[in-house]
């Protein structure tokens, strides 16, 4: 502790007045002496009291400065509260913010699940007219196919009907077909000139290009359908000499739409297919059929789909016959 002024100058004094009365007291003269020992007690009661007074003085200080660390701890620990209660408000403020968030977030989801429910309400309901309409479809379609095995009974009956006209026409064809066999050279030569006259007929090439018609016909319109490959594969391995036996057969009275027509049932192409490739009535198929079979002659007991299965059979060019 650092000493003050006052009390340097008392203990000078002091130890002054000692020296004094040791002095007098050395000499003898010991009034003079008492005197300045008294003297050194009373300086030596002031250095006591200043020493005192500055022990008091540092204990104040040092008691003021414990308050003044207190009021700082104080005022720390408060400021720490108004922070940690600033901290505090701002978390229930972010957690109510979040709350709102959440609750918003949470409604449009339930929004969103009462639109999800109400389009799959609308989606079962059309799910529902969709196959109200497809057993609509499915009830006309089998009216369809009523229809069509009534019209198919209805041309065999009027086949049945001619029986006694082909029966009489069958000991002529057999005949002619006797002589067919009996002079191939006479049938090939007759072949040459049947397809020059078919050809010129058909405008040279024309042969190719039925085929390639009918080749184009089911590309475009049958693609979708279980039988195209099998109709492609069928129509391929098919020699133009088909043709060529048809026009012999009728006189040359076949023209190129019935050709194509001849194409289709040499290849097994089915009644429903036929009428998708030309765009026209199941039913007409069955009189163009009932048609062809007039003009090529054919008994009742000679059905119609054998003799394009022989044509077939016979005008494959994976096993080429010569007519």
């Amino acid at each position: 502790m650092a000493r003050r002024p006052n009390q340097d100058f008392f203990q000078e004094y002091r130890e002054a007045y000692r020296l004094l009365a040791e002095l007098y007291e050395a000499t003898g003269r010991y009034v003079q002496a008492l005197k300045y020992e008294k003297l050194r007690n009373q300086y030596n009661e002031k250095v006591l009291d200043a020493e005192r007074y500055d022990e008091i003085k540092g204990m104040q200080k040092k008691y003021e400065l414990n308050q003044k660390e207190q009021e700082i701890e104080h005022l720390q620990q408060t400021n720490q509260y108004q922070r940690n209660k600033q901290y505090l408000y701002l978390g229930l403020a972010l957690m109510i913010a979040i709350g709102a968030i959440l609750a918003v977030r949470a409604q449009r989801l339930k929004r969103k699940h009462v639109s999800d429910q109400l389009q799959i309400t609308e989606l079962k309901k059309e799910e529902a007219e969709l196959q109200a309409q497809l057993h609509e479809e499915q009830l006309r379609r089998m009216e369809t196919e009523k229809y069509e095995a009534l019209v198919d009974v209805h041309f065999k009956e009027l086949e049945l009907s001619g029986k006694e006209k082909e029966l009489q026409s069958l000991a002529q064809e057999k005949e002619q077909l006797l002589q067919q066999l009996s002079d191939n050279s006479q049938a090939l030569e007759q072949y040459q000139l049947s397809r020059q006259r078919t050809e010129a007929k058909l405008n040279a090439n024309s042969l190719k290009n039925l085929f390639k018609e009918t080749e184009h016909l089911i590309i475009s319109k049958l693609n979708r359908t279980r039988h195209f490959k099998e109709y492609l594969n069928r129509l391929g391995n098919l020699s133009e000499s088909v043709l060529v036996q048809l026009d012999n057969q009728t006189n040359g009275s076949l023209s190129a739409a019935y050709l194509k027509y001849c194409i289709c049932f040499i290849i097994d192409m089915e009644i429903k297919d036929m009428s998708i490739c030309f765009s026209i009535e199941p039913s007409s198929i069955h009189m163009i059929r009932y048609r062809l079979k007039q003009r090529f002659g054919l008994t009742k007991d000679k059905d119609l789909d054998h003799y394009f299965a022989n044509l077939r059979a016979e005008n494959s060019t994976t096993n080429p016959t010569i007519l």
